[in-house]
């Protein structure tokens, strides 16, 4: 179901600024972060970055997987915008800053940006990914019905720490393992007077 800022099915707590409604529902609603970068930077907020800049690092810090799509007429632009920044490019973005978040997107070398020149383009190239994406959770479950039990008897922290193998794993699964094993006893343990 997709979350969409410009629409009124977008979930708001009116009590929130619009930034924390934003990001809020990145961290509390987003399960895959799909990024459709045209002309426009977005709002731009205190720390002079666009909400959209804030959404994508929200995604990133949430480790979901992000399709980043960059209309390809802003793509040609990149190579005079470097040799050129100080250039007027209002006849194609709104902000020239938005040239130096697409060039941090790309130059990170931690995703992956497609090229679109059309909203087919992004279609289709999302029906591919999306059909590689539902393989690895059918091999993912495939893994978690065989014979490794024990990974099935995991809670949630320690499933994805096995999962997605971070650095210092053993100590962090046993931690998490251990942490889950002492609430579930305690869970247990009758109210003391």
């Amino acid at each position: 179901e997709p979350i969409l800022s410009d629409f009124d099915s977008f979930p708001i707590n009116p009590n929130e600024s619009t930034l924390s409604n934003c990001l809020g529902n990145v961290r509390n609603r987003t399960d895959i972060f799909v990024l459709v970068v045209g002309g426009r930077y977005g709002s731009i907020v205190d720390t002079g970055k666009s909400i959209t800049n804030l959404e994508y690092f929200e995604a990133k810090a949430k480790r979901i997987p992000k399709y980043i799509f960059i209309k390809d007429e802003i793509l040609a632009l990149l190579p005079i915008w470097k040799a050129n920044p100080d250039a007027d490019y209002s006849s194609v973005v709104d902000n020239s800053s938005l040239f130096k978040f697409i060039v941090d997107l790309r130059e990170s070398g931690d995703i992956w940006v497609f090229p679109f020149s059309n909203a087919q383009n992004i279609i289709g190239t999302l029906r591919k990914q999306l059909s590689y994406l539902f393989s690895d959770c059918l091999d993912l479950r495939a893994k978690m019905q065989g014979s490794d039990q024990l990974l099935a008897s995991f809670g949630t922290k320690a499933f994805g720490l096995a999962v997605e193998k971070p650095a210092g794993r053993e100590y962090l699964l046993f931690a998490q393992i251990l942490a889950d094993n002492i609430a579930s006893h305690n869970a247990k343990r009758p109210d003391e007077e």
